[in-house]
């Protein structure tokens, strides 16, 4: 079997080595993404600590305020803090942006 294997490399190089490399590209770019996700997710979760919200509304039809932006009028905020229970209700804005400290940024 291996020697079929390198009869086959020996054959056809440049064949293998193009697909070796498209093979890391694309295994490369799994890890990326997935990490990417896992710091999103450790960012909702961090964040989610720190508010304590109770619970979360958002607009219909979006995947909420930490992947797309979600826009609640402000009519439906003083709707909900009026209903019995509820201790307050606030609205949330998200910016992210970047700052320089001298060289790096943060």
């Amino acid at each position: 079997m291996i020697n079929l294997a390198y009869k086959d490399i020996r054959h056809s190089l440049s064949k293998f080595v193009i697909i070796a490399i498209s093979v890391g590209i694309l295994l490369g770019i799994v890890i990326i993404m997935l990490g990417v996700y896992r710091g999103m997710v450790y960012d909702a979760k961090v964040f989610l600590g720190d508010i304590d919200a109770d619970i979360w509304i958002v607009q219909e039809g979006t995947l909420g305020p930490f992947a797309e932006s979600s826009r609640v009028h402000q009519d439906l905020r003083e709707q909900i803090s009026y209903q019995k229970g509820i201790k307050d209700a606030q609205s949330l804005t998200f910016q992210n942006f970047q700052l320089m400290n001298g060289d790096k940024d943060l």
